[in-house]
């Protein structure tokens, strides 16, 4: 796991004994990474978050993401609309125990009381596994042939979700709201595959980052949380060039 290369000591310089001056990271497990990335600290390497989150928010010095909670309102909210109102949709979650997928979850649910002709058939967990995501979504078509619609909390749910429909021939019909803006989500959805996607701002986040990092060595004053906007990319906004500068990922750097 990431914890445990970090106890290593294997993201210190493969040439030799030199440490790197600062980390950036998105920890995959709130409650495991606390103790390396504190022993980074202590060693005097400062630590910063992207994305998700630790249990501890003391270990590091500042905290870049979008709010989650948001995310899985803004699903809700565009599930509610693209089924008129009525309907039952599935929820593909991460593992327990990671920040970004439980806030998600959290805020979908907490959003989905206000639309009473929306139901939840169930909330399950994928271990970020494609395969095993499509899987899920056969198993619950199989057992709920009226199911409206699936929320897939990040790419590779979204992914297998796509999978799984076109597997059973159901792709289109069961609208897919999926979060992030990869490659391969940017092909299902101009498929059909996937219907929307709840965006964050890849391109601003690693941005401020970096610049949180370099303020940090340089002893300047660095904000302990910042939170990047959102959008919903759907077939209407997706050329459109702020659409692309902002939520689509991008698969290389262009100096």
């Amino acid at each position: 796991t990431t914890a445990q290369l970090l106890q290593q000591g294997l993201f210190h310089h493969r040439q030799g004994d030199i440490q790197p001056d600062a980390v950036l990271i998105a920890p995959d497990d709130a409650k495991a990474m606390v103790g390396p990335l504190r022993n980074m600290v202590k060693a005097g390497i400062p630590v910063g978050l992207v994305d998700t989150a630790l249990s501890d928010t003391s270990v590091a010095f500042t905290h870049i993401s979008s709010d989650n909670v948001q995310v899985g309102e803004m699903a809700a909210q565009e599930i509610n609309t693209l089924l008129g109102g009525n309907g039952s949709v599935l929820v593909l979650a991460l593992n327990p125990g990671i920040s970004t997928s439980a806030q998600r979850v959290q805020g979908f649910e907490s959003k989905l009381k206000q639309y009473t002709g929306i139901h939840e058939t169930s909330l399950q967990f994928t271990q970020d596994d494609p395969t095993k995501a499509a899987s899920i979504v056969a198993s619950v078509l199989s057992a709920h042939p009226d199911l409206g619609a699936i929320f897939a909390i990040d790419n590779l749910n979204a992914v297998g979700a796509a999978t799984g429909l076109r597997n059973a021939h159901a792709a289109g019909q069961v609208k897919v709201v999926g979060v992030g803006g990869a490659a391969k989500q940017i092909e299902d959805l101009k498929s059909g595959a996937v219907t929307a996607l709840i965006a964050q701002s890849p391109y601003l986040i690693g941005q401020t980052g970096v610049d949180f990092i370099s303020k940090k060595l340089s002893g300047q004053p660095v904000p302990s949380n910042s939170i990047t906007p959102l959008g919903i990319v759907t077939l209407k906004n997706l050329n459109d060039p702020q659409t692309q500068q902002k939520f689509i990922y991008k698969t290389n750097c262009v100096g």
